[in-house]
């Protein structure tokens, strides 16, 4: 069993013993950008199709089907040093919360500099093996916020704010292999 899963099952062991109660954790952070890049690495396995359904403010204005290459040009706005495990050690503090509605262990990093681009992280993971079911995540930089929620082995969903003055836009880009 690799040391990242035998932390993993560690860090849920710890959040089903506390009873559902917010639990904080030390040491055991999750390498998000090495669990994106593992997501990346999974499509070049895969003959799947890309779908990509863009919206703007709230509505759907285009669907296309992209390359690999494409998907992996989109994501790869995500996978920044931030995301790095020593990084997240140093600059992030975890919570770890069992949470018997959705019936999964959601680990959360929060930023300790209110500076980082960084500003969410949500893990869920599946108490029956340990797996992340989804990942959601929250950068922002200047006057744009960018949200992804990441589905394993399914698809992803981006959510761009640019805010300009008295005008903000907002995109979403739904990516789903099939």
């Amino acid at each position: 069993m690799s040391k990242q899963a035998c932390i993993l099952l560690l860090a849920i062991g710890l959040a089903w013993s506390c009873g559902g109660k917010n639990k904080k954790a030390t040491n055991n952070f999750i390498d998000v950008a090495g669990y994106l890049k593992g997501q990346l690495a999974y499509l070049d396995t895969v003959p799947h199709g890309f779908l990509r359904i863009t919206g703007k403010d709230g509505i759907q204005t285009d669907s296309s089907y992209l390359k690999k290459e494409d998907v992996q040009q989109l994501a790869a706005v995500f996978i920044i040093p931030q995301l790095e495990k020593k990084q997240l050690e140093q600059d992030f503090e975890e919570t770890v919360f069992a949470d018997a509605t959705l019936q999964t262990i959601t680990i959360t990093y929060q930023p300790i500099n209110g500076n980082n681009p960084v500003r969410r992280i949500d893990l869920y993971i599946r108490p029956e093996n340990g797996q992340i079911s989804q990942l959601y995540l929250v950068k922002e930089e200047e006057a744009e916020s960018r949200q992804l929620l990441w589905r394993h082995n399914e698809g992803f969903t981006t959510i761009t704010t640019r805010n300009m003055g008295v005008n903000s836009q907002t995109i979403t880009e739904k990516i789903i292999w099939q």
